[in-house]
């Protein structure tokens, strides 16, 4: 090869790449946008799969940014503990805190074997909190993620059927 076609060869391979290059983008840029309509027809159907009047019995701490609109601001929530979903807004959720364990420590202060002791109530607190993070925490529950796949995929094959796609 000559000096003269080796340059030509790095011309024509060098607009083969910024052809590539353009694909690549624009094929990242679509993916990008699936992904944001995936994200946003989960959102939708989540909204849709949660009733007022759900109950969900906490399996994980819940520990997520919420707004109280009654009872206590520094509530930790832990698994065994019971909420109510009492509204359902555009981009939030109401929720009531039926049943709440608080842990309460007898004895000396100082001791190192102190007595811990369960006391369950049901206060009945509200808190409001974003759907997308709802959504986050109920689908680190493998059976709650699994029943709304489940419910996702009837919905689908419901609306194939009746639009007959």
């Amino acid at each position: 090869m000559t000096i003269t076609e080796v340059k030509q060869k790095i011309i024509e391979v060098s607009s083969t790449q910024r052809s590539l290059i353009n694909q690549l983008s624009e094929v990242n840029s679509e993916i990008g946008k699936l992904n944001n309509l995936l994200h946003q027809m989960n959102m939708d159907s989540f909204s849709e799969y949660l009733k007022v009047g759900f109950i969900i019995d906490l399996k994980n701490w819940f520990n997520i940014n919420m707004v109280p609109l009654t009872g206590s601001q520094n509530v930790t929530m832990r698994p065994g503990d019971v909420i109510e979903l009492s509204k359902i807004n555009k981009k939030t959720f109401v929720f009531k805190l039926t049943k709440h364990t608080i842990r309460k420590r007898l004895g000396p202060l100082n001791s190192t074997n102190p007595k811990l002791i369960e006391e369950v109530t049901h206060p009945n607190w509200q808190y409001r909190i974003q759907i997308e993070d709802m959504y986050h925490f109920l689908m680190r529950d493998p059976d709650f993620k699994k029943s709304f796949e489940n419910w996702q995929n009837r919905e689908s094959v419901l609306n194939e059927l009746l639009n007959g796609e």
